[in-house]
C-alpha cells in the first residue's frame, strides 16, 4: 500500500501520547503519517514501543470516516527480525480487519501490537474546505 500511494495531500497530524528519549530527542513511541487523496484518506503508523501495545485514535479535524478500504500489518517475531533468501515471510504484510469506525464516523480506533507497522486506506468525506 504504501508504495503504490504517490499522490494526496500530506496533512498535519496533532499526535498525543507517550514518548521516548532518543538520541535526537525525544520521539513519539507511535509514528504516523497522512496522506488525503480525493476521498481516500490514507494512514501510516509504526508502533516502537518494543512492550506494550498501543491503541491509536483517529479524529478528523474536518470530516467522516465511511469504510475501511484497505488494512495492512508488517511486523516480525522481534525486533530484530529479518527476511533472508531461505527464509522470506519471517517479516512479512498480512490484511487485518481489526479497524473499528465509531457509528457516527468521527473517529477509528486502531489496535497496535508491539513493533509492528499498520497501513490503513479509509473512505473519507471532507466537510468544508479546510483540512488540519
Amino acid at each position: 500500500m504504501v508504495a503504490g500511494q504517490r499522490r494526496g495531500i500530506s496533512l498535519r497530524l496533532a499526535i498525543d501520547g507517550p514518548t521516548y528519549d532518543s538520541a535526537y530527542g525525544k520521539a513519539a513511541e507511535v509514528d504516523c503519517s497522512a496522506l488525503l487523496d480525493g476521498q481516500r484518506l490514507y494512514f501510516f503508523a509504526v508502533n516502537r514501543n518494543l512492550d506494550e501495545p498501543a491503541p491509536v485514535r483517529i479524529v478528523p479535524a474536518n470530516g467522516r470516516f465511511s469504510a475501511v478500504v484497505d488494512a495492512d500489518i508488517l511486523t516480525g517475531s522481534d525486533p530484530t527480525a529479518a527476511n533472508s533468501f531461505e527464509r522470506r515471510d519471517v517479516v512479512r504484510s498480512r490484511s487485518f480487519d481489526d479497524v473499528r469506525i465509531d457509528a457516527h464516523g468521527a473517529q477509528l480506533m486502531i489496535p497496535f501490537p508491539v513493533i509492528c507497522r499498520r497501513d490503513v486506506c479509509l473512505a473519507f468525506t471532507e466537510h468544508g474546505s479546510r483540512i488540519r
